[in-house]
């Protein structure tokens, strides 16, 4: 669609169907507004990592959590993802 000067305007059912047609094609994003406190957003993350513990190779799974409001990001690595497992800590001596 062209630029058009339209001197007079558009009435309402032109600049909504006009509307229409502009937003069909435009690639739109709704920015989601959070209440710090509210909500926390909990996943495992897409990308693993291989470590090396004592010579052994493992994959590492990292659990992440979110808090939206102000961005903070918490993430924890796992040798797999199932539930009740304890977090990978570092190896001391």
């Amino acid at each position: 669609m062209g630029v058009f000067l339209y001197h007079e305007g558009l009435g309402r059912s032109q600049f909504y169907a006009r509307y229409a047609q502009f937003r069909s094609q435009q690639e739109i994003y709704v920015r989601n507004v959070y209440k710090a406190g509210d909500q926390a957003m909990v996943d495992w993350a897409g990308m693993t990592m291989t470590t090396d513990m004592r010579g052994d190779s493992h994959t590492v799974y990292f659990f992440t959590a979110i808090l939206p409001a102000s961005s903070l990001i918490y993430a924890e690595p796992f040798l797999d993802m199932r539930l009740g497992r304890k977090p990978l800590r570092p190896l001391s001596g």
